[in-house]
């Protein structure tokens, strides 16, 4: 498969790369997001050996990864920030590291170091739960449980921070 031209590779992995998208929940720029993974499965045509195993799961890998890449890239230029409902939101400003980095500071000082590392692995790594609780090796409905406590202290503390500014 690895050897076929590049535009009928992609015609074959678009089912992929379509599956791929809609597991990152990618709606908007679709288009944009599919370069990203057409560049990377043309790195990974040019890298890929034979003994590593399948081409397809090279391939996936490759593209699953440049699609983490690129959301974390934009999720940089972002502010975090938690909703009512329990889920990330990104809000749109101008990306300052300094403020960045002391929103971060006063989130892992108001959290127990357990908590901080699911905060990290959660917001700033875009882990999904499941795999959160394949990494620490617990229970899912532990890790579920844990990120939503520790999801509450951390709305608690931006939405204080909010009403201070």
């Amino acid at each position: 498969m690895h050897r076929l031209p590049f535009e009928q590779l992609v015609n074959e992995l678009r089912p992929m790369m379509t599956r791929i998208l809609q597991r990152a929940h990618i709606y908007k720029d679709f288009d944009e997001f599919l370069h990203v993974m057409m560049i990377a499965l043309w790195k990974a045509q040019q890298r890929y050996e034979p003994e590593v195993g399948l081409f397809s799961t090279f391939a996936y890998a490759s593209m699953h990864g440049a699609i983490k890449d690129e959301l974390n890239k934009i999720r940089r230029q972002k502010v975090l920030f938690i909703d009512d409902e329990n889920e990330a939101l990104l809000r749109e400003e101008p990306y300052d590291p300094i403020a960045y980095r002391q929103l971060i500071d006063s989130i892992q000082s108001a959290l127990s170091m357990e908590e901080y590392i699911l905060f990290y692995y959660r917001y700033e790594q875009q882990f999904a739960i499941r795999e959160i609780a394949t990494l620490l090796q617990l229970p899912y409905e532990v890790v579920k449980r844990r990120c939503a406590r520790m999801r509450t202290k951390v709305h608690a503390l931006l939405m204080a921070t909010n009403q201070k500014q």
